[in-house]
């Protein structure tokens, strides 16, 4: 059965500045603190789409429970793959200029909507800010990617994507389909709907604030601490290996609650968001004079380097055995990426154990 339903009465029929998508399958744990960092936005200007996707039950109380009118709860029966056609579903009903992503088990920055107005109104098509990422026993790290940066810019256009979707949002006037996930892709619809709308205003390029603006945490569904990004194993492993690791990026998850619970809690301070970002901003310099650190002899270093594990566990070429065909075949969600077999193995695939021969 599909129901629509607003979550508290309206008092007003003006459409909004943005329309959150939050779509949502099996997260009822989590997704009213997702709602909630909405709702906590410097830009009040928004509506929120919820977009049930034969969400588990408790997903509906959940989002009830948040009582704000802004709120509409689409619940929805499953739809193929990760949902795509369900968000479009939501969309068809979306008033605001400006559409945003939310997944459901991530968090906003209180300035997150107002960095990406910035920019949008500043005339980007389409926007974005950072990401830090958070693993599942809550080790938060900067994922210091820019794609301000034409090298990394180039590679997000054209081969791969490191940027969560949470820290997007574009103009609803960019593609004249107004439902524009695509519901036969596999897997990377986010990744395929940003290209299109570069694609169709190559004049208006992508509009970046490299502020940390969401915290994205490791999906549960793929039980792996590190989301299966080398990148953030990396990261993960130095946070294990240093004593200088600032104490805002470890959540202390003894009581039971989940590392989102944890860090809702710091963002909700009144320098909550400026202290987790200045912790941000100490790893970041921390690694970056360890790279100039290590580039001089050991007797000339003014500090100790981190020592890890994670290059060596890594392999750094594919197997001898490798068949990027048959990987394609294999795994049509990367060919549908437009990804390089080899480079994806590298990069996610040894990680996510995926096959690579018969």
């Amino acid at each position: 059965m599909t129901s629509v339903m607003f979550v508290a009465d309206r008092t007003t029929d003006r459409a909004p500045l943005f329309s959150v998508l939050v779509p949502t399958h099996y997260r009822a744990d989590v997704i009213a603190l997702a709602i909630r960092s909405v709702l906590a936005q410097q830009e009040q200007d928004f509506e929120i789409l919820v977009a049930g996707d034969g969400a588990e039950p408790g997903t509906a109380e959940a989002v009830l429970a948040c009582a704000d009118p802004r709120i509409r709860w689409f619940d929805l029966p499953k739809t193929a793959g990760f949902g795509y056609a369900t968000r479009n579903i939501a969309l068809r009903a979306a008033r605001g200029r400006y559409i945003a992503f939310m997944a459901d088990d991530d968090l906003f920055f209180p300035d997150h909507l107002r960095l990406l107005r910035n920019q949008l109104d500043a005339g980007a098509m389409i926007a974005c800010t950072r990401a830090a990422w958070v693993s599942s026993d809550g080790i938060a790290a900067p994922f210091s990617n820019c794609l301000a940066l034409a090298d990394e810019f180039e590679v997000f256009r054209t081969s791969f994507n490191s940027l969560p979707a949470s820290c997007f949002a574009y103009r609803r006037d960019a593609l004249d389909d107004p439902a524009p996930w695509p519901e036969d892709s596999p897997g990377s619809g986010d990744l395929h709907l940003w290209r299109r709308i570069l694609a169709a205003h190559p004049t208006r390029p992508l509009g970046v604030d490299p502020t940390y603006g969401v915290l994205h945490f490791a999906a549960r569904r793929r039980d792996l601490r590190f989301a299966g990004m080398p990148d953030f194993k990396v990261l993960l492993d130095i946070a294990d290996h240093a004593d200088w690791w600032p104490a805002p990026l470890r959540a202390d998850l003894s009581s039971g609650r989940p590392e989102q619970a944890w860090y809702f809690d710091r963002l909700s301070q009144p320098e909550g968001a400026r202290l987790l970002r200045d912790a941000l901003s100490r790893v970041t310099d921390r690694l970056a004079w360890e790279l100039v650190q290590s580039r001089l002899p050991e007797g000339q270093r003014r500090i100790r380097l981190t020592a890890t594990s994670a290059q060596s566990e890594a392999a750094t070429e594919v197997p001898g055995d490798f068949d990027p065909a048959l990987y394609l075949d294999l795994h049509p969600d990367v060919a549908q990426a437009g990804m390089d077999a080899a480079d994806h193995w590298l990069r996610h695939g040894q990680f996510e154990h995926r096959a690579y021969h018969r």
